[in-house]
């Protein structure tokens, strides 16, 4: 998927993926605190910084953790990004169920890209 360079480049979550704003350290404290928290955009915008190693050391498998948590809270924007993981094997092993699964969730809950991501899946 070209939208995983667009992961890389951004870090916002309760945007669309190719908007917001840069990660900067200030806003990464916030995210933080309130990631741990249990604030789902917060988690999410964490989990789009942890994969892109914008501010914070790069790490697909912490991603994939603080996507699961904001995948779980119904942000639909973290449940793509989820099945993208799944998608692509990056931070998780390969599964292209679980990333029907998610695209399907997120596609459910609004985030219209997710319906392309289930087309390609299983192309």
């Amino acid at each position: 998927f070209e939208i995983i360079h667009i992961i890389k480049k951004t870090a916002i979550c309760n945007t669309p993926l190719n908007t917001g704003c840069p990660f900067n350290i200030s806003s990464g404290r916030r995210w933080c605190k309130a990631a741990e928290q249990g604030d789902a955009d917060a988690e999410c915008n964490l989990a789009v910084a942890c994969q892109a190693g914008n501010g914070v050391k790069q790490d697909h498998a912490e991603a994939v953790q603080w996507y699961g948590k904001a995948a779980d809270q119904g942000v639909a924007v973290a449940q793509f990004n989820l099945g993208l993981a799944y998608d692509d094997g990056q931070g998780v092993p390969q599964n292209l169920l679980a990333a029907y699964a998610w695209f399907t969730i997120a596609a459910a809950n609004g985030y219209t890209k997710a319906e392309k991501g289930m087309e390609q899946t299983w192309q």
